[in-house]
C-alpha cells in the first residue's frame, strides 16, 4: 500500500508553479525554478492562443478576452505572483510532458495530460487555505 503526504509549499502565490517545481525534483526532472516554469507557461499560451484564449473570460465583460488582454494575462503569469489554474496545469503538462494529477477533498481526483503516459505529477488542491483562497502543494509518497 502506498500512502501520500502533502510537501507545502509557500501561499505566495506561486504555489502551483512551486508545488509542479517540487514535483520535477521529486521525479529527478531536473530542477525548474517558478520563475523558468512562469516563463514557459507565459511562453506556451503565447504560442497556443487560439488553444486557449477562448477559455479565458473577461472578468469585466463576461467575454472572451480581447487578444490586448491575453497578452497582459500571459505577461501576469511571467511577471507577477498571480494565481496559476486549470489553464496553467494544462499548459504545464505540455511543457512537462507530464499528466498532472490533482487531488482535492471534496470529488475524485482529476488527471490532465492523460494523453502523456510517463509517471504523473501528483498536487493537492485546496479550496479555501489559509484564508486566502485557492492554494496548491505537492503531493509524495512515503
Amino acid at each position: 500500500m502506498v500512502f501520500f503526504i502533502c510537501f507545502q509549499v509557500p501561499s505566495d502565490g506561486n504555489c502551483l508553479y512551486a508545488a509542479i517545481e517540487h514535483q520535477l525534483s521529486t521525479l529527478n526532472m531536473g530542477r525548474r525554478s517558478v520563475e523558468s516554469l512562469r516563463e514557459s507557461t507565459a511562453n506556451y499560451l503565447l504560442a497556443h492562443k487560439e488553444d486557449y484564449l477562448p477559455f479565458l473570460s473577461d472578468s469585466e465583460t463576461g467575454g472572451i478576452l480581447s487578444e490586448d488582454k491575453f497578452f497582459k494575462y500571459c505577461e501576469d503569469i511571467r511577471t507577477t505572483s498571480a494565481w496559476g489554474g486549470h489553464v496553467e496545469i494544462q499548459a504545464l503538462t505540455k511543457i512537462c510532458c507530464k499528466p498532472i494529477e490533482i487531488i482535492q477533498a471534496t470529488g475524485p481526483s482529476v488527471i490532465v495530460g492523460n494523453e502523456n503516459k510517463s509517471p504523473k505529477l501528483i498536487i493537492s488542491y485546496h479550496r479555501h487555505a489559509y484564508g486566502l483562497g485557492e492554494h496548491y502543494n505537492s503531493v509524495v509518497s512515503v
